[in-house]
């Protein structure tokens, strides 16, 4: 039966209905009563066929797309997602065509719950990153923040945390300009999640500690109590201390109320990583099981729920039906007996086939539902292992990023400069080297080494090592001689007795020398050339189209220097292929969609950038052309490591 609250308000659906407001208004007050109802899904989606009548006869074309829009919000409110998504692309192409961004807002983030839902958070980013752009768009605070938070929650999913965080950020400015101080825990407790990704304990106690230090100058309810415990327990799992992580998690058990399934499962899958880190793998087990068991109860609910609201649908038809049994009954009892006996024998049957087969799926299930406990268990071991690696990854980071020169000697040893560094993975291949020389000169490297990624690390490493070794010498080397040792040096770095397995992988680079007292640019380059820009014209200075490898065939060339005069005011760019071979560029409409056409960024438009912005100051250089690949890129991929490095004279 529906509550007093649902007859109220059914009954004030006819009543707006039957007035005489214009169509607009009786629209939007009929959308209201609709959302506020306790009414069950068919009653919502009959009603829905009269707000499209409504539309239609006003002829608003924005009313007849919304009403579209609810019919699968109806669906996505009782977990009907393949309904829900269904209606949501119905209308999505509609909204686009309208320009009514809005409800194309709401859409993806829509869509964006329902595949973070489903367990693939790479689709929902997509959705909420569409959400979030739109939000920017029409200045949509609330929306900003909800779609914010969404990534920063799916970013931790992915083990993007640097991502994570980076949107946290976004929220916690909305949050503090509008005053909005209660989504604070929620947001610490994100960010937290996202240090024991990044291994950093320190910065994830500092999150625990905000949020024990909110709750200490706030009363607490009963959800406030129950983030702190969840937050408390995960942060102790993080740092190994499971005795103390098993405490809150148990506290937080009894604090959960009865029909909140979702919490439960996320607090005994707590528990499980707890008992599982102590060793315990009975309790570990034990807590999966229960774990699943609220898993199974959840969709029992659902499935109970469905079956009340159609439960009032049939009462009648079933009376009906009982009422014509008993007249046949007072027909021809006799009749009736047989056909009872009959019956009787076919239930009989019937229920022998049925208990024979509850039992045979009863089988199935609990095989599976073992299957799915080690799965989960196997899953946790991949992902613990995952971590590792990440972990070492990001160390060898912080390696890479430790003997690249810093800021300040760069500025020591090249003068007024910029370097636009932006690697494709974790780690680069392209890395940029520099030293300076007693005689007032100095020495600038970039390089782009074979691949990206952890192989291209390797790579730099060795070539950063080899040029160091050069600068410790005392004998002045020019930079083809340079080039010319490195070429020579590096097959021997890598040598093999078996020529079969010889490695013949190597880099392209660009080296100048660059004489500030007498004005002069020694330059040679392995596949990189430069640009020297003077007085708003651009020159190419072509590198040896020839790479440095390990390859011991191709010790033979001799890659050839080039000399220069300078003047006051010129610029000389290096750079590696990463900007110019960007994909991305406008937008093209496909089937009512908006996709990038996916075309190289070019070097004739970084060439046309570096004019237009010559006459700015460095700084305002590099943002600009940041700027420039980031709106070119959009939402694609980036294929290569970037590395562009301008130098003023």
């Amino acid at each position: 039966m529906l509550s007093f609250i649902g007859f109220s308000q059914t009954d004030s659906l006819g009543v707006v209905l039957n007035s005489k407001l214009n169509d607009t208004t009786k629209y939007k007050k009929i959308e209201s009563l609709l959302y506020d109802t306790e009414a069950g899904l068919e009653f919502k989606l009959k009603w829905c066929d009269t707000l499209e009548a409504i539309a239609k006869q006003s002829k608003q074309e924005k009313f007849i797309i919304k009403t579209i829009v609810i019919r699968g919000v109806f669906y996505f409110n009782y977990s009907q997602y393949d309904h829900a998504i269904t209606y949501f692309y119905k209308a999505l192409p509609l909204a686009e065509e309208l320009k009514l961004k809005r409800l194309q807002a709401g859409i993806y983030n829509y869509l964006g719950i329902i595949s973070s839902d489903q367990g693939n958070s790479k689709k929902a980013i997509y959705y909420f990153r569409k959400n979030y752009n739109i939000a920017l768009e029409i200045n949509d605070l609330g929306s900003q923040f909800s779609s914010a938070n969404n990534l920063s929650v799916d970013y931790n999913n992915i083990l993007m945390p640097n991502m994570a965080l980076y949107y946290i950020s976004k929220c916690e400015k909305i949050a503090k300009d509008k005053k909005s101080y209660d989504f604070l825990p929620s947001l610490y407790g994100n960010k937290m999640e996202s240090y024991i990704y990044l291994n950093d304990p320190v910065k994830a106690k500092e999150q625990l500690d905000s949020i024990n230090k909110y709750f200490r100058i706030t009363q607490q309810d009963n959800d406030q109590q129950m983030a702190l415990n969840f937050f408390s327990g995960s942060y102790y799992n993080f740092v190994k201390e499971y005795k103390r992580a098993i405490n809150f998690f148990e506290k937080n058990i009894k604090l959960i109320p009865s029909t909140d399934f979702q919490e439960f499962r996320k607090n005994y899958l707590g528990l499980n990583a707890a008992y599982y880190g102590l060793k315990d793998y009975e309790k570990a087990y034990s807590s999966l099981v229960i774990y699943y068991q609220y898993s199974d109860s959840l969709v029992n609910a659902e499935k109970m729920q469905k079956a009340n609201e159609t439960e009032n649908s049939y009462k009648n038809f079933k009376v009906e039906k009982e009422l014509e049994i008993q007249k046949l009954n007072n027909i021809n009892k006799s009749l009736q007996l047989k056909r009872n006996k009959a019956f009787l024998i076919l239930i009989s049957s019937l229920s022998l086939l049925l208990i024979g087969g509850i039992f045979f799926f009863y089988k199935l299930f609990r095989d599976k539902r073992k299957a799915n406990v080690l799965l989960e268990v196997q899953k946790a071991e991949i992902t613990h292992q995952k971590k590792e690696i990440l972990d070492s990854i990001y160390y060898s980071k912080r390696i890479q990023e430790g003997i690249l020169p810093t800021e300040n000697e760069l500025k020591q040893k090249v003068g007024e400069h910029f370097v636009l560094y932006k690697p494709k993975d974790i780690v680069s291949g392209d890395f940029y080297w520099a030293s300076k020389k007693i005689d007032n000169s100095f020495l600038m490297a970039c390089c782009d080494c074979t691949g990206h990624g952890v192989p291209g690390a390797f790579m730099s490493l060795v070539a950063y090592s080899l040029l160091n070794k050069i600068d410790e010498g005392d004998q002045h080397k020019n930079p083809s001689e340079i080039l010319n040792y490195l070429n020579i040096e590096l097959p021997r770095f890598f040598k093999k007795e078996d020529p079969t397995q010889q490695i013949k992988d190597g880099m392209d680079m660009s080296l100048i020398e660059i004489d500030r007292k007498n004005f002069k640019l020694n330059f040679a380059g392995a596949n990189n050339s430069i640009y020297l820009i003077r007085d708003s014209i651009l020159q190419v200075i072509k590198a040896d189209k020839q790479p440095i490898s390990a390859d011991v065939d191709m010790r033979k060339h001799i890659f050839k220097n080039t000399e220069i005069d300078l003047k006051t005011g010129d610029i000389i760019v290096m750079f590696t292929d990463g900007f110019a071979d960007q994909f991305g560029g406008p937008t093209a409409r496909i089937h009512g969609n908006l996709y990038r056409q996916g075309k190289k960024f070019m070097y004739k438009r970084l060439e046309e950038l570096l004019m237009k912005y010559a006459t700015e100051d460095m700084k305002s250089i590099k943002q600009k052309l940041e700027t420039a690949l980031s709106e070119w890129q959009g939402d694609l991929e980036q294929i290569d490591d970037v590395c562009l490095i301008g130098i003023r004279i």
